[in-house]
């Protein structure tokens, strides 16, 4: 049954849910949940960064990106867990938006060197499944300059 009143935003947990209840593998699910993110947030990319803890790494299995170039080079990146601001994150536990991460020290320049993109805005929020963190899902780049308060309440994040 499809929801009376359909926002964007209500629309697309709609058919998120749907996709959701119809897929039944994770391989096919967390690339739509990837895309959709990148298309409700208006964003370059978004990455799912997944933490190895016998390699102490964190690595990138899925992401969407505008640059499908792009998405090939990041695909598969590993760094260390403590690196950037993903691995900043990933202690944290808490959500953060970096409007400027060039001026941040824990910006990890190593990526963007890698897929030839600057990064300009970061939304960043942890992964978490059972009580422990398993990984960061970041959000760059949007497209209308930095993030803005209202792409946190569409997340249910808080500002930092």
């Amino acid at each position: 049954m499809e929801p009376a009143s359909r926002g964007p935003q209500t629309g697309v947990l709609y058919d998120l849910a749907r996709e959701f209840a119809a897929q039944l593998e994770l391989d096919q699910l967390v690339p739509l949940i990837v895309n959709k993110c990148r298309e409700v947030l208006d964003v370059e990319g978004v990455s799912v960064f997944l933490l190895d803890r016998e390699r102490g790494e964190l690595y990138v299995p899925y992401n969407s990106q505008m640059n499908p170039e792009v998405a090939a080079t990041l695909t598969g990146v590993r760094f260390a867990a403590d690196r950037g601001i993903v691995g900043s994150v990933l202690k944290s536990g808490r959500s953060e938006r970096i409007d400027d991460p060039g001026h941040d020290p824990r910006h990890y320049s190593g990526v963007d060197t890698r897929s030839g993109v600057t990064t300009r805005s970061i939304l960043a929020v942890p992964l978490v499944a059972r009580g422990e963190p398993v990984g960061v899902i970041e959000a760059v780049n949007h497209r209308d300059g930095p993030f803005r308060d209202d792409d946190f309440s569409c997340s249910n994040l808080s500002p930092r």
